[in-house]
This record gives C-alpha cells, sequence and structure tokens, in this order.
C-alpha cells in the first residue's frame, strides 16, 4: 500500500432530477484526472435532493452506481458519494464507496474513520 493517499474532492451544480446531465457535468470535469487515488462526489451527486424523491433506484440496478462503476475503472482508482436509494419501498441517502473491485454502501463513519488510518500528504484537488 502506497504511504500517500491522492484525493480529488468534486464540487458540481446538481440539476434537478436530471441523472444522465448530472452524471455527464461530473465526468466532463474528471475526464482529464490522472494519478489520484481517491474521488469524492458531492452528496446525493446525481440528482440532488428532490421531495418526494423523483427516479428512485435499488441499488442492485442503479445506473449512478454502474456509472461510478465504470469511472472507477476508466480512472483505476476508487470512487465514492451518497444518493438516494430504494430499499424495501423505503427511500435512504446511501454513502457508496467502489474501490474498483466491488461496491460497498457504508456509515459515512466507516469511510472517515478509513482515511484517518491513510497518510494524505498532499492537498485534495478540488474540482468546481
Amino acid at each position: 500500500m502506497s504511504s500517500k493517499l491522492d484525493v480529488c474532492l468534486v464540487e458540481s451544480g446538481i440539476i434537478g432530477s436530471d441523472i444522465n446531465q448530472n452524471l455527464e457535468n461530473i465526468y466532463n470535469k474528471l475526464k482529464n484526472l490522472i494519478n489520484v487515488d481517491l474521488i469524492v462526489l458531492p452528496e446525493t451527486f446525481d440528482k440532488g435532493f428532490n421531495f418526494p424523491p423523483k427516479n428512485v433506484h435499488d441499488f442492485k440496478n442503479n445506473p449512478s452506481i454502474l456509472w461510478m462503476k465504470t469511472l472507477a475503472r476508466e480512472k483505476q482508482c476508487a470512487i465514492c458519494g451518497s444518493l438516494m436509494v430504494k430499499e424495501n419501498d423505503n427511500i435512504f441517502n446511501r454513502f457508496i464507496f467502489y474501490d474498483n473491485v466491488k461496491t460497498l454502501y457504508t456509515p459515512m463513519i466507516n469511510f472517515i474513520y478509513f482515511l484517518l488510518q491513510m497518510k494524505i500528504n498532499t492537498l485534495p484537488q478540488v474540482l468546481k
């Protein structure tokens, strides 16, 4: 394991519940990114907070999670962010972490603990 963790934090304006446009906007910010270990996406990056929530998918059939996996493979890095997920007719804001091998959704505190164990030698890149 490397002794440093290169992190890219992404800020992006969310356009209503337009998943495709939001994912495209984020991808355009990241398409030239190289040599990063972790991309951190904004909370509910795919459609923002809409009440009542619209177009919410379950965990297994979620196009935003599939997009995260594709991006992680392309960039050869881990990626994380939160999005609304339907579970048993309930909707939750879930933190998703994909390490280019498997997808986990976990309480945010577990992820923060993971980061605290790593040595972060450089300031994160922030893409706005």
